[in-house]
């Protein structure tokens, strides 16, 4: 998890020096939590689990799949059970 310093602080556990503001550091993801719930004001995510899913979300809302609105003259998916009997036979014409 890659987080990012608001304000200067000394974490021990993360580096000996103290940590600048704007300074960007890699910890794991158990410490990463662990610091953003004891400072939720010093620290900003930059990279890690939760912004992995914010980011693929954006991702999917740009592809289409999610949150976007149909294309225009886009064919409604036909149901192959529609087109035929329930175990998958052809219904015989008239």
């Amino acid at each position: 998890m890659k987080l990012k310093a608001l304000d200067q602080i000394h974490i021990s556990s993360v580096q000996a020096d103290t940590l600048r503001t704007g300074q960007e550091f890699t910890v794991g993801d158990d410490l990463g939590a662990q610091l953003m719930k004891l400072h939720p004001k010093t620290f900003a995510l930059v990279d890690g689990p939760a912004a992995g899913k914010k980011a693929a979300a954006e991702r999917a809302v740009g592809a289409g799949q999610k949150g976007e609105p149909k294309r225009k003259g886009a064919a409604p998916a036909k149901d192959p059970k529609s087109e035929a009997g329930e175990k998958g036979e052809a219904k015989p014409k008239k």
